[in-house]
């Protein structure tokens, strides 16, 4: 087995960052498509301690499908995870959660890094970016983070075919048979209606597109001759229709939908 990446100091330096009450990391072992929550700092229970779950179960199965950080704001309404440990997670106090994974040498994912707030909340992209370059950093170059966070509740097509790609690479059928299992659970069915189409003004897609080129409010009103408010304005109307906590979540949905690029 790899070496456990994140010692005890990074778990540390994680509790320290703004927003983050607890971090805790999982081993993952690719050959039993398990992982399992060995490390805490902060915990105030064991409840979390030594829970052992599939791959494709909870966010630290989307993490390991998707090999890229996910988050959610409050774990238990969260859609697009499954939800075995909905009572350990509330058992510690736990609603938003980021999962960062660390990807070994042959670019399968070795351990999956967290870090939880105890109340419901939408982690910035500082904060997130902050996490992954700490958790990045302790694996001594072996270590790989890839993408920025995706929110845990976003497109369970995606989920299904990662969760899919991974039971065909799994030799034990018995396991291979029940991760399908959970796969059926989270794939949408094919009878079901699409969702309806996302329809942005062009003043909000313009807000949006500045947005993700990383100007805030008052230098977007500069450039597009709008004053600060209207620019909040479009910019909240533009988060409402794409159901979105925050402004980068908005910049993510609306480039899922393929409204801008």
């Amino acid at each position: 087995m790899a070496p456990q990446t994140p010692p005890s100091g990074v778990l540390r330096a994680l509790t320290r960052l703004d927003g983050v009450d607890v971090a805790f990391a999982a081993t993952v072992d690719p050959r039993a498509g398990t992982f399992v929550l060995d490390r805490f700092e902060g915990a105030r229970t064991d409840h979390l301690r030594d829970v052992r779950s599939l791959h494709g179960h909870g966010l630290g199965g989307r993490c390991i499908a998707l090999r890229r950080p996910v988050f959610v704001e409050d774990y238990s309404a969260a859609r697009g995870i499954t939800h075995q440990f909905d009572r350990q997670v509330a058992a510690e106090g736990l609603r938003a959660i980021l999962a960062v994974p660390v990807l070994d040498g042959s670019g399968r994912v070795a351990e999956v890094v967290y870090g939880a707030a105890r109340r419901s909340t939408a982690f910035g992209q500082r904060l997130i970016d902050r996490a992954v370059d700490l958790v990045g950093r302790a694996g001594g170059g072996r270590a790989a983070v890839i993408e920025r966070a995706a929110p845990g509740g976003a497109d369970p097509r995606e989920l299904a075919a990662a969760l899919s790609a991974i039971a065909d690479e799994i030799a034990d059928p018995g396991l291979r048979r029940r991760l399908r299992e959970v796969v059926a659970g989270v794939a949408p069915s094919p009878d079901d209606a699409p969702e309806p189409q996302v329809h942005l003004s062009r003043r909000e897609l313009d807000v949006l597109t500045e947005v993700a080129l990383g100007y805030g409010n008052r230098r977007i009103g500069e450039r597009l001759g709008l004053t600060e408010y209207t620019v909040k304005s479009y910019l909240k109307s533009a988060m409402h229709k794409l159901d979105s906590a925050t402004r980068g979540e908005a910049v993510f949905r609306a480039r899922g939908a393929g409204l801008m690029p």
